[in-house]
């Protein structure tokens, strides 16, 4: 039975991730960026309340507020970046990318706390995790850069990060409480948190 659950949970896990390939996008609006940041803490909150379960403690409620702030920091610093004049754009990514630097470490002590002793729920967080790496590179890569590369650029939005999201929250584990507790935290796809947008391509 374990053997089938594992060999199910996988299947979703591998079938979820497929739709995260490599990034290639040159630019994008100041809402579709905060589309794919808005994810992030969410997220955060949701991987914080399965390990608090499975670990059975108190969830970590300093993490959460400061992904919350590095978000709405590079937010803010993307607005100037668009709004900026074009001699001024350099030293203003600079300050957006040291401050992905600030958001990076910051969900590193994420990752660091992200580790349970049941295999099939470890399964689950590590792709959940990786989907919320793969959210971080999509708002990077949103920064123009200076020679952009002669790529087409890859249809890859918000909508689908929190799809394969939840498909990977909701898959079973077999661990009766986790399984009861994954479906009421799947992201929604309105409000703040997530709007759906399409990075500079036309379907």
């Amino acid at each position: 039975m374990k053997q089938l659950l594992r060999s199910s949970l996988a299947a979703v896990l591998c079938a979820a991730l497929i739709i995260v390939p490599a990034i290639g996008v040159s630019g994008c609006s100041v809402s579709q960026f905060e589309a794919v940041l808005n994810q992030v803490g969410p997220a955060v909150e949701t991987v914080l309340e399965i390990v608090a379960l499975v670990k059975g403690t108190q969830q970590n409620s300093a993490i959460v507020p400061k992904i919350e702030a590095d978000t709405s920091a590079l937010e803010k610093l993307y607005t100037d970046f668009q709004d900026s004049a074009t001699a001024n754009k350099g030293s203003i990514e600079a300050e957006i990318n040291a401050a992905f630097v600030t958001l990076n470490s910051d969900l590193g002590t994420v990752f660091a706390v992200a580790q349970v002793s049941d295999q099939n729920t470890q399964a689950k967080i590590t792709a959940l995790v990786g989907l919320i790496q793969s959210a971080v590179k999509i708002a990077e890569a949103a920064i123009p850069s200076p020679a952009p590369a002669a790529v087409k650029p890859l249809e890859l939005n918000a909508g689908q990060l929190v799809d394969s999201y939840n498909k990977i929250l909701v898959a079973k584990t077999g661990n009766p409480a986790v399984d009861k507790l994954t479906p009421k935290l799947k992201l929604r796809m309105h409000g703040k948190f997530v709007r759906f947008v399409s990075l500079g391509l036309a379907h």
